[in-house]
């Protein structure tokens, strides 16, 4: 965390202020609808398999950040001004960081025939 702070200063800082709040409600939230589960279902099986499924909805939730995201740029280029790097720029507006020259495309054949 500290190496991305110090890179791109005060705006990601909110940035991963914001995450870890989002995490730690989102933690809780879990560990709360999987004891109710518990609690409610006897047969282990039935059980488990709800679990799991509960567990598979709460670990699909990062489209919350990417929109956390486009709050904080927008609102750094409309009000608060903070020269950021392209890069950060880029990451904030989509969710992702750019792909760079030195990076492996996920799509690319590395095994050709």
């Amino acid at each position: 965390m500290s190496i991305i702070v110090n890179k791109f200063g005060p705006v990601m800082k909110l940035y991963e202020l914001i995450e870890e709040q989002m995490h730690s409600r989102e933690s809780y939230c879990l560990g709360r609808a999987l004891t109710i589960v518990d609690a409610a279902i006897s047969d282990p099986e039935q059980r488990k398999g709800l679990k799991d499924l509960i567990k598979e909805a709460f670990n699909t939730t990062n489209w919350s950040m990417y929109h956390v995201g486009k709050i904080i740029y927008q609102f750094n280029e409309k009000y608060s001004k903070v020269e950021i790097p392209e890069d950060l720029k880029y990451f904030l507006a989509n969710g992702e960081w750019k792909k760079t020259a030195h990076c492996l495309s996920s799509d690319q054949n590395y095994f050709p025939d």
